[in-house]
């Protein structure tokens, strides 16, 4: 376990995820030694929750604290740990964690190379605000990769935030986080292309949840209780071939935007209906036929 001595947090990058490690591991106990950052206007509001001092650069931030989250954006993580690697300040027993769900523990390298212990820790969760993501993260999943201390270091930060953690394979990164986008951000707008469909059927877009939302949320539970692969329903894992056809054309005459959407997102229903047996292979194919064959006629 981290001694005590050694709990003394800065943070560098006072965003939305910035503000959530800072307040879930201040809410633990921990203290947060510094918040350093390039918006003034954030950055005094998190001091003052968080009872830290404000850094006026890197070097401060890093002089201060025995472990050192880099929450900025993912482009900016290289030029950080660059800048980082040239201050004056002994980095040797420091860790260094940065946050983004899509760069290796790699990234901070120079960090490592000046001493520093480099790892990253990445929330598999969503955060709206600055005040309240912090209450998200209890439950919730952390991906962890970077050096072996590191590592073991980001399991003790995911306990006190009440979370759980996993390892990340080497070279994995960007596939998981394309998963967790899927997951998340894409299905905001599998949700908004809904609810544009049904705004043609005369539902308003401020209606869209109280009409559709206890069939999201049912869903959702459905994937929860049986998992994915044996939640789905609908007219696939019936057989319902006229039904999709319908949809086909009732798409191509009011939103044909859409019909090359619903072909890919139909084609892997397909796949998932016919690996687990809703389906035979038979219908799975007379699936397929139809919709070349209306494709092909699409195109003349």
């Amino acid at each position: 376990m981290l001694g005590e001595e050694k709990r003394r947090v800065g943070i560098i990058g006072p965003g939305r995820v910035g503000s959530a490690f800072a307040l879930g591991l201040f809410n633990a106990g921990w203290e947060i030694s510094t918040v350093c950052g390039r918006r003034s206007e954030y950055l005094q509001g998190l001091a003052d929750k968080v009872k830290a001092g404000i850094a006026v650069d890197v070097t401060q931030a890093v002089a201060e604290a025995d472990l050192i989250f880099l929450t900025v954006p993912d482009d900016l993580v290289g030029g950080f740990a660059k800048e980082i690697s040239r201050t004056t300040e002994p980095l040797k027993e420091k860790f260094f964690f940065h946050t983004s769900g899509v760069l290796e523990a790699e990234v901070l390298r120079p960090i490592r190379e000046k001493g520093g212990i480099i790892g990253s820790i990445h929330p598999l969760q969503t955060f709206a605000d600055r005040d309240h993501g912090w209450k998200a993260l209890p439950g919730s999943w952390f991906a962890l990769d970077g050096d072996e201390a590191a590592r073991q270091r980001g399991e003790e930060l995911v306990q006190a935030l009440c979370g759980k953690a996993f390892i990340l394979p080497p070279g994995r990164k960007p596939l998981y986080h394309a998963a967790a986008c899927i997951a998340a951000n894409f299905l905001v707008t599998l949700e908004y292309i809904s609810s544009r469909l049904l705004g043609l059927c005369g539902v308003p877009e401020e209606s869209f949840y109280s009409v559709a939302g206890p069939l999201i949320e049912q869903a959702v539970k459905n994937i929860k209780n049986k998992g994915v692969p044996y939640a789905l329903t609908g007219p696939v894992t019936r057989g319902d071939l006229g039904t999709v056809s319908l949809h086909l054309d009732r798409l191509q005459d009011w939103a044909p935007e859409y019909v090359e959407f619903y072909r890919v997102m139909l084609q892997h229903t397909l796949e998932l209906a016919g690996e687990y047996g809703y389906i035979g292979e038979e219908q799975v194919n007379k699936f397929r036929a139809a919709l070349s064959t209306e494709e092909d006629d699409g195109k003349r």
